[in-house]
């Protein structure tokens, strides 16, 4: 296949571009930051014509003779097509118009807003449907050819499937980078509905594209390339609806067929800048118009196979119409001799996304069949415990009880402060970040940080020395070609890193390497506290919305690394994800899940719900974000984040703590608040005790816990 990439040229001025086509594919139409729409006979049109509709422009889209503008006049204009001639407001918002999707007849237009409230508007009418629920800007929307439904990608990390009727979620996927601000967001996560049937519709999901199937909501389908290396931000199907295209923020756009899973075209852009506008010809030629975040348009040309026909005279003969043509030879299957398009397409595992509203119900089951697959869960991707999300300009790499370290990225640079909470331990620091570390740990002995993989220089661990005793500072180590790491701990005497290899690597705080361990599965997160090692890791595919999360504990000795536990499940609320995990001042594992409960890994060998968040916050967007817990004290140090899971760098969060609580059956009465203080206490003492056996525990809180827990029993039998 012979594509043609024609270069680039100037549209708009810097910032974000969107870009669609007329009806009949003959125009191209854009919009800028300068707040000017233009109208392109091609893109050899030197002198296309212009019309100013505010001062910023964020998005533009065509249907029959009128075009609609998302402005910063916070309204949905609509224009004649070509005279650009104003012809009323569809809708307003309170902020700046992000994204606007219209209906195949043109009777329907839906909007998102900064303001973070989705719009579907009747044209003709007064009629507006409002969606709300997202909690950050709207990035992008997508209606469903059948009207019934909406999609909607937001700045709060999610992608979320709209009912019109009674406005209702009804399915949603964190599978976006959260970020505070439309301009700001790197990833659009646009969403995109097969065409005529909406059957299918396909979502963003970092380095791949997921195909989910309408009603159930099951992903049926993944679609990648090798050559991609960041993230994709929109998706878009061709107007046949056998094609799917997507661009990402590192210039790329690839084409797949849908039917047969394989890509057909990959280019990428010449300087690598962020593709923001990605659209079809809707006359089926096989062209695709696209604009960076530089302003410029550009379009790609025979970007499908010459033979498939994506237009609408010349419709692609799918699998599921060679079945119906078929269907009447169905007897011949005796004949040994015979071709069975069934058969084929079943060893095969063909995917027909293609429109199948003509055929009849034997059909449509049978097609089904063939497209059911198992569901699979989307895996939580790993994290560093007490981190706020990397794409933040300015973010907590690390929160706990030795200090703060911060990162600050800037177009100018990026650099690290460090700051201890027990200054006589050791002075602030201040890192210029030049290898963009995204990945931190700290203890009283070591400050170790990690980069990822970033063109061709590969993965690195550096370790700033705390407290030398030779006069070394600073070491660092490259991880093995194509090795990247994805979680780091650290604790008394050592350093630990977690790879995309499923490899665990072990280093003495000195630089020295020591034992590199194979880990069952894809690792979630690693924490470290004196002599232990926790890793939290992807033991297997969970049922749809729940991980299967597993864990091992290890003791890392001066003669090697042992297993304290056997590598087992990981105790979660339904329908969680893991947000937090680490030790106790104590010593021992904690976690904390989405649903807001923490749990405390009990020395008998199971986990115990010590806490539940959620009684706590006062607004159902609220969180805490943990940042130690105390068993001898029995509380969690936490920061209340309200509206998000993660609290701003400045002004600095004011730290709040919160009591452990056993979740008792009623809880209220007085039989059971002694109840729950005697088991609370009892999980305390043998915390404690074990302390004391160590010589790093007192007495004294020992024999105060023992005394509480004689009281509360002569309470509780009095």
């Amino acid at each position: 296949m012979n594509v043609r990439k024609r270069p680039m040229r100037y549209a708009h001025s810097d910032g974000h571009t969107d870009v669609c086509y007329s009806d009949d594919g003959k125009h191209i139409l854009t919009c800028g930051i300068d707040g000017d729409v233009r109208i392109w006979a091609g893109l050899e049109d030197d002198d296309p014509s212009s019309q100013c509709v505010g001062e910023q422009a964020l998005t533009v889209v065509h249907k029959n003779n009128h075009y609609y503008v998302g402005t910063d006049n916070n309204s949905v204009q609509a224009y004649t097509f070509p005279e650009s001639d104003r012809d009323g407001i569809v809708s307003r918002f309170t902020a700046a118009v992000t994204h606007i999707a219209v209906s195949s007849d043109g009777k329907k237009i839906v909007a998102g807003s900064s303001d973070m409230e989705i719009h579907v508007s009747t044209i003709g009418t007064s009629k507006t449907t409002v969606l709300t629920g997202h909690k950050a800007p709207i990035l992008g929307v997508a209606l469903d050819p059948k009207d019934k439904y909406v999609a909607s990608s937001s700045c709060d990390g999610t992608v979320r499937v709209w009912t019109i009727d009674d406005t209702r979620t009804v399915v949603s996927w964190n599978c976006v980078p959260v970020c505070n601000a439309f301009v700001t967001a790197k990833c659009l996560g646009r969403p995109s509905w097969q065409p005529n049937t909406g059957r299918y519709l396909a979502v963003p999901h970092g380095r791949e594209i997921r195909i989910y199937e309408r009603e159930t909501w099951n992903r049926i389908l993944s679609l990648c390339h090798d050559a991609v290396k960041q993230d994709f931000s929109i998706s878009t199907f061709s107007p046949c609806g056998n094609y799917l295209a997507g661009c990402t923020t590192g210039g790329d756009i690839c084409v797949w067929n849908v039917n047969l899973q394989t890509c057909v075209m990959n280019i990428r852009h010449d300087r690598g800048y962020s593709i923001c506008g990605l659209a079809w010809n809707p006359s089926g030629n096989g062209e695709i118009a696209y604009c960076d975040v530089m302003g410029q348009l550009g379009t790609v040309e025979d970007c499908i196979p010459a033979a498939s026909g994506d237009s609408n005279t010349s419709k692609t003969v799918t699998v599921h119409e060679m079945i119906h043509q078929n269907r009447d030879d169905d007897d011949d299957d005796d004949n040994e001799n015979a071709i069975s398009l069934n058969k084929i397409k079943a060893e095969l595992c063909f995917f027909d996304l293609t429109d199948a509203d003509d055929a009849d119900d034997d059909d449509e089951s049978k097609m089904s069949a063939v497209a059911a697959v198992v569901p699979s869960c989307d895996l939580q991707p790993p994290f560093q415990p007490s981190s706020t999300p990397v794409h933040l300009q300015h973010r907590f790499m690390v929160w706990n009880s030795i200090g703060i370290v911060r990162c600050y990225s800037a177009e100018d640079g990026n650099s690290i402060d460090v700051e201890f909470h027990d200054t006589s331990l050791h002075h602030s620091l201040h890192i210029n970040n030049f290898l963009k570390h995204t990945m931190a740990t700290l203890t009283d002995e070591v400050l170790a940080l990690a980069s990822e993989i970033q063109d061709e220089t590969p993965s690195k661990l550096v370790c700033v020395l705390l407290n030398s005793w030779d006069g070394n500072k600073e070491w660092s180590v490259d991880l093995p070609e194509g090795e990247e790491a994805l979680a780091i701990a650290a604790g008394k005497g050592w350093v630990a890193v977690a790879t995309d290899t499923r490899h665990l690597r072990l280093f003495t705080v000195a630089g020295t390497q020591r034992e590199v361990i194979s880990l069952p599965g894809p690792v979630v997160c690693v924490v470290g506290h004196r002599k232990r090692l926790l890793v939290i890791f992807h033991s297997g595919m969970g049922i749809p919305g729940d991980q299967s999360l597993g864990f091992v504990m290890f003791s890392v000795a001066s003669y090697g690394l042992l297993a304290v536990t056997t590598f087992q499940p990981l105790s979660m609320t339904p329908k969680s994800t893991l947000k937090w995990a680490g030790f106790s001042d104590e010593g021992t594992p904690f976690t904390l899940d989405s649903a807001g409960t923490i749990r405390m890994f009990s020395r008998k060998g199971y986990w115990l719900p010590v806490c539940d968040t959620r009684t706590h916050c006062k607004g159902k967007s609220d969180h805490y974000f943990v940042l130690g817990i105390n068993e001898n004290y029995q509380n969690v140090r936490c920061v209340l984040c309200k509206g998000s899971y993660y609290p701003p760098t400045i002004p600095r969060p004011a730290v709040t703590e919160i009591p452990l609580q056993l979740p008792m059956c009623e809880a209220a009465t007085e039989k059971s608040v002694l109840e729950e203080k005697f088991w609370r206490s009892q999980l305390a003492y043998s915390a404690v005790d074990d302390m004391c056996k160590i010589g790093l525990g007192s007495y004294s809180d020992k024999d105060a816990l023992d005394k509480g827990m004689k009281e509360t029993v002569i309470k509780l039998f009095a």
